[in-house]
Parts: C-alpha cells; sequence; structure tokens
C-alpha cells in the first residue's frame, strides 16, 4: 500500500515537471517569435531613418526652398514606420541645435509633413501609454498649434502620467509661453 502511494506522489511530481517545462519553452518560443517577427521592421524603419536623414540633410542645404520641398512626394509619409522614422530624425535635430532659425524651420517641416495633427489624434486614443508619446512629441516639436491641445489633455485628461507629461511638454514649449498661458485661460472658461 506504502508503495502505491509512492509511486502515484512520484507521478504527479514528473507530470507536473513536465507541464512547468512545457510552459517555460513555450514562454522562450513566443519571446524567440516575437524578437523574429519584429526583426524585420526594425531594419525597415533603421533604413527609412538612414534615407530620411540623408533627404532632410539635403533640404537643409536650401534653407530658403525648404518649405516647398516639403511638399515633394519623396517626403509624403503615409505609413506609422515611416512617420515614426521622420519623426525621430525632425525632433533629433530639433534638440540638438542651437540655430533659432533651424528650430523654426524644422518645426515648420514638422507641421507641414502632418505629424502635429496625427500626434494630437493620438492624444485623444483609449490607451495611455499612446497619449504619453504624443504629448512627450508635441512638447519636442516646438509648434505652436501643439499648444491647446496640450493644454486641454493636461487639465481633463484621466491619467496623472498623462497630465503630468502634457504639462512638461507645456514648459519645453517656453519660446511661446505668452501663448501658453492665454489657451489655460480659454481652456478653464
Amino acid at each position: 500500500m506504502v508503495a502505491e502511494g509512492y509511486l502515484v506522489n512520484i507521478g504527479t511530481i514528473i507530470l507536473v515537471n513536465w507541464v512547468m517545462l512545457g510552459i517555460i519553452v513555450a514562454i522562450i518560443f513566443f519571446i524567440f517569435l516575437r524578437r523574429l517577427l519584429l526583426f524585420p521592421i526594425q531594419i525597415w524603419q533603421e533604413k527609412r531613418e538612414k534615407v530620411y536623414t540623408r533627404v532632410l540633410t539635403d533640404i537643409l542645404k536650401y534653407t530658403e526652398k525648404a518649405a516647398r520641398l516639403t511638399n515633394k512626394r519623396f517626403l509624403c509619409v503615409r505609413n506609422t514606420v515611416d512617420k515614426i522614422a521622420l519623426e525621430e530624425i525632425l525632433l533629433k535635430k530639433m534638440g540638438t541645435t542651437h540655430n533659432e532659425h533651424l528650430k523654426q524651420m524644422l518645426t515648420k517641416i514638422y507641421e507641414d509633413l502632418g505629424m502635429v495633427g496625427w500626434r494630437v489624434k493620438q492624444l485623444k486614443y483609449m490607451d495611455s501609454w499612446s497619449r504619453k508619446v504624443a504629448a512627450d512629441s508635441l512638447g519636442k516639436s516646438l509648434s505652436k498649434l501643439a499648444i491647446i491641445p496640450l493644454t486641454r489633455i493636461s487639465l481633463r485628461d484621466r491619467d496623472e502620467d498623462v497630465r503630468f507629461i502634457a504639462t512638461k511638454s507645456l514648459g519645453k514649449l517656453n519660446y511661446y509661453r505668452l501663448k501658453a498661458i492665454g489657451s489655460f485661460r480659454y481652456c478653464e472658461s
């Protein structure tokens, strides 16, 4: 009798071990599968960043024609990967340059490409992560068009982190701080 109970307990332990091993293997498999499926997208984004960096460098050589050149076909961004790649390049250049004229020109390009409208739409998403990223990107963009949407979201969003990031982004827009104060008064009424 004791031997049968002992064998049942060992059989149960072996079964539990196999189930746990199967769960661990499945987790590892799904992690590698996700990595494998995202790898082509990462390669594509890196290639797009190189292309857009080269194009943007060429555009910035001809500063007086920059506004007209952004309407050309090679800067018509339609898919999300291209938008994100181009946005990263523009925001990085805006953050590193100390030339006010260049910052204004990059902001104009950012607005002409529809990036501000795209990020303002993301401020209305249900996902708080998307709203956080959108608020941060709008703050880095230095665009006047972002002041009123950021003000609204900083006052009325249900997530405290989103409100904080939106308020911090309004602080980044210190170049336009007087208009931001006016928009606070507009939203309060």
